[in-house]
């Protein structure tokens, strides 16, 4: 009887619904506005029903008695649809502003009905004084108790958060989010512009794991990770400034290793990273500390030239600003050390940090300069430090972790350099 009641409610929602529809269709809006308080006063019936089933009685017919207390799918369906009875429904919670009007009225009553008393009683009006003074200092202990314990909470809550979010650095930064792709070294000397990852997609050679670069590493691949400031918005190498340069690495390095092009392989932002898909690139962000020590050779190339866009000159001291250069720099170095990191210049690679300056600076990643800061976030667009941070924090805490271990030097970089101000605009630089 439950679920018959309950079906010949929800008929008549869907009679006058369609029998609305017929009748826009027809071109009767007299007809098809009547429409609307036919569905809501059937909507209603099958909303109540609906709570009478679940709740094991019917309103159906009054005269059967109750219904089985077991809700049926139809009264389980419309109770998600309408919500429960009115009467039921739970009360809105009392706000802070409420809570201190009433306080406020509570205050003011006393305090006339204390005033009355003292004109007829003044001794018990001192008496009745010190009993709402008590009280008035026991609620305020109580409230600020309240408080304490509501501080506590929101800080332990804030603890664990900030527990889950270090896990979570760490555990990015123990191996590959994306794939690691690079071009063999042959190939990227004979590019005459710089080309993007979808572009050059077919002759990249793709590591799954940190574990396949070891085994590469083992066999006698030399791997070079290329760090560079991007010369345009919108294009890398606009006027192809860098490319040159970084053929000339290449061969640098190919000559310092002893080995054929063919068996270096190359790892460059714009060719490595997807440039189009913006979930796979985010990825790769993510994997950008484990790409930089995944590497024989850390080679910086910040020749000296103009940006495309700003026209404002660009070189190794424009390079040490970029947020993105320091953190590739960090990534590197915090892993690996400083020994295979270079600096290309028009004479060959040279050490690229001879002293603790350029690192001290590096260390700022955070502080480092930002295209889409420069250029407002239009469109809502998220910033570039929220991509660093999750890679950055893992960073920082593998080195405090490994403090007494491989990661010694860069922790012994940090320590001493416990605000901002230490860390930011060294005075003097070397190296670069």
């Amino acid at each position: 009887e439950c679920e018959k009641s309950h079906a010949e409610s929800l008929g008549e929602v869907v009679a006058s619904t369609a029998d609305s529809l017929t009748r826009r269709v027809e071109g009767d809006p007299t007809r098809a506005r009547g429409f609307e308080p036919i569905q809501q006063s059937s909507a209603d019936a099958a909303a109540r029903h609906a709570c009478s089933c679940v709740a094991g009685t019917s309103t159906a017919d009054p005269s059967r008695g109750a219904t089985p207390k077991h809700p049926d799918a139809a009264g389980r369906a419309a109770l998600a649809t309408f919500g429960p009875r009115q009467g039921v429904m739970p009360a809105k919670p009392e706000s802070k502003d409420d809570h201190y009007v009433r306080l406020a009225f509570a205050v003011v009553v006393a305090v006339i009905i204390v005033a009355v008393i003292a004109l007829i009683w003044p001794t018990a009006a001192i008496v009745i004084g010190v009993i709402v003074f008590v009280c008035g200092v026991g609620y305020v202990a109580l409230t600020k108790q309240r408080n304490v314990v509501r501080t506590n909470k929101v800080k332990a809550e804030r603890a664990v958060l900030v527990q889950e979010q270090v896990v979570a650095a760490q555990q990015r930064v123990q191996e590959f989010q994306a794939h690691y792709c690079v071009l063999p070294g042959d190939q990227f000397c004979a590019l005459e512009k710089l080309k993007s990852h979808e572009r050059l997609r077919d002759s990249l050679i793709v590591y799954d794991s940190i574990g396949d670069v070891e085994a590469a590493m083992d066999d006698g691949v030399v791997f070079v990770f290329l760090s560079h400031q991007w010369l345009g918005y919108d294009e890398p190498d606009p006027e192809r400034v860098h490319v040159g340069a970084m053929r000339e690495a290449i061969r640098s390095v190919g000559q310092d290793a002893d080995v054929p092009l063919d068996r270096v392989r190359v790892w460059l932002d714009v060719i490595s990273i997807p440039q189009r898909n913006r979930s796979e690139q985010k990825l790769a962000i993510a994997s950008l500390p484990t790409f930089a020590s995944s590497c024989n050779y850390f080679v910086a190339v910040a020749p000296d030239t103009v940006h495309a866009n700003t026209r404002v000159a660009c070189g190794a001291r424009s390079y040490r600003r970029r947020a993105w250069c320091r953190a590739e720099i960090m990534s590197c170095w915090a892993r690996n050390g400083t020994r295979d990191m270079y600096l290309s210049t028009s004479t060959g690679l040279r050490p690229l940090a001879p002293s603790d300056e350029i690192l001290v600076e590096a260390l700022d990643v955070f502080g480092g300069d930002l295209t889409c800061c420069r250029r407002g976030h239009g469109n809502g667009e998220a910033c570039d430090r929220e991509e660093l941070m999750l890679p950055i924090l893992g960073l920082y805490a593998e080195i405090y972790r490994d403090r007494e271990g491989v990661a010694e030097e860069a922790y012994g970089l940090i320590k001493p350099r416990r605000s901002r101000a230490d860390i930011c605009s060294p005075t003097t630089h070397h190296g670069l």
